[in-house]
């Protein structure tokens, strides 16, 4: 008889720090391409089946969402990572040589923030088996961070925007593994680029957009409902990259202004 897990036995661990996720998935893959000769043959085995060579190493994507707890525990935050891997599980399987590629969140009124996270994962991995483990589930209370107490503030973007409904945040690094002869796992994954990119929706449009640039400061920070000093901040200090007016029947006059910063 097959066995199905339920949601609350699949655990999610992120460097064995449990974390209360939303959603998780995990996937790998193998980048195999057929051979061909010159004039397009494709070449057969000893079997006469079509033969594959691989053309890159298996890499993985780990995914998750979840929301983050006052005491900012788990938040991983890119900029404050360097080269070195991270290792996670799920529902029981290790997974090891994880990077974190993307970080982002939404902020709106009264509303627990949602965090995704997006890792490269080069392995190994080990999964003999599924194996039910609720340990790091725990019943006790945790606070959360809100939206009803978080807030968006900066310069450059005053005048243009009023009555902030909602705003995003997200932040992505370009990883690039790098490969030694004889090796399949990479010796090391470099960070070569940085971007952070905003959005603030509200009112108003704001003045046109210079051919010069249009610089703007943003400081997100998000905040415990209950515990005034419980807080993160993260910036992102570049350039107004778009300007959106928007209205349709029946609903009001909507406004958005997208930030970007070429951090690294």
């Amino acid at each position: 008889m097959s066995t199905f897990f339920k949601y609350e036995d699949c655990a999610v661990t992120i460097d064995e720090q449990p974390i209360y996720a939303s959603n998780a998935t995990f996937s790998m893959s193998s980048d195999r391409q057929v051979e061909k000769l010159i004039d397009g043959t494709i070449l057969k085995d000893a079997n006469g089946k079509n033969k594959y060579v691989s053309s890159g190493p298996i890499k993985g994507q780990f995914s998750l969402q979840y929301f983050a707890n006052s005491s900012l525990t788990n938040f991983y935050d890119i900029l404050s990572m360097d080269e070195s891997p991270m290792s996670g599980t799920l529902a029981g399987i290790d997974i090891a040589g994880m990077y974190l590629t993307n970080m982002s969140f939404s902020v709106e009124p009264f509303a627990m923030i949602p965090i995704s996270l997006t890792f490269d994962v080069y392995g190994p991995i080990y999964s003999n088996n599924l194996i039910v483990d609720n340990d790091a589930i725990s019943s006790s209370q945790i606070s959360l961070l809100n939206g009803a107490t978080s807030f968006i503030s900066g310069v450059g973007v005053d005048g243009k925007i009023d009555y902030v409904t909602n705003f995003d945040y997200n932040i992505s690094a370009q990883r690039n593994p790098h490969f030694l002869i004889g090796e399949t796992t990479p010796s090391r994954v470099t960070i070569d680029g940085i971007e952070i990119n905003s959005s603030i929706n509200g009112e108003k449009f704001g003045d046109d957009l210079s051919i010069n640039g249009n610089n703007a400061e943003l400081t997100v920070t998000v905040k415990d409902l209950y515990n005034d000093s419980s807080y993160k901040q993260f910036g992102c200090t570049g350039e107004i990259m778009s300007q959106q007016l928007e209205v349709s029947s029946e609903d009001y006059l909507k406004g958005n202004i997208s930030v970007k910063q070429v951090y690294k």
